[in-house]
């Protein structure tokens, strides 16, 4: 039962060095997320998913005060509810997208409401995902993981390898 073997003499110093590496790529990336959500519910279940993966939560429970929040917490993506007192997520979509230093940033819709309507809107004011409420903590970390990979992807490529492929 042994955990490796190796035909040949080994640094083992080397091995160690590799295997943190490995590890270390594994863990997930210390990426801040804002949640945009009016529910105190939602956003502590929000928080008990993705701070014990290592993400860093912000949230703004008031649309009102969300430009302050994104000021402060520079998020890497942004988690919208859909119906909040006196704006709708959607809104808060368009208005990052009208917005060149928030374009880039991923946005998910989580929503209650269920239906084409939604994601058609979302579609529409540039949301990369909806995801339906209650949503299973194993797709939300797939989900954000997917969407910050593609976006730190979209980032580093430039238009001419994009072309070489």
């Amino acid at each position: 039962g042994a955990d490796a073997y190796f035909p040949h003499t080994v640094d083992f110093s080397v091995v160690r060095d590799r295997l943190q590496e490995l590890l270390q790529n594994r863990q997930p990336p210390s990426s801040t997320i804002l949640i945009v959500d009016d529910d105190p519910e939602q956003v502590t279940f929000l928080r008990a998913v993705l701070q014990p993966v290592g993400y860093h939560v912000h949230s703004c429970r008031d649309p009102r005060y969300f430009d302050k929040e994104l000021a402060i917490a520079k998020p890497d993506l942004i988690i919208l509810d859909v119906v909040m007192p006196g704006i709708l997520g959607t809104d808060l979509a368009r208005y990052l997208r009208q917005e060149e230093s928030h374009r880039s940033i991923p946005i998910i819709i989580l929503s209650s409401l269920d239906g084409e309507r939604v994601r058609g809107e979302s579609a529409l004011v540039g949301a990369d995902l909806v995801l339906q409420k209650p949503v299973d903590p194993q797709i939300l970390l797939a989900s954000i993981k997917g969407c910050l990979d593609s976006a730190f992807r979209r980032k580093t490529v430039s238009p001419i390898e994009v072309l070489a492929d």
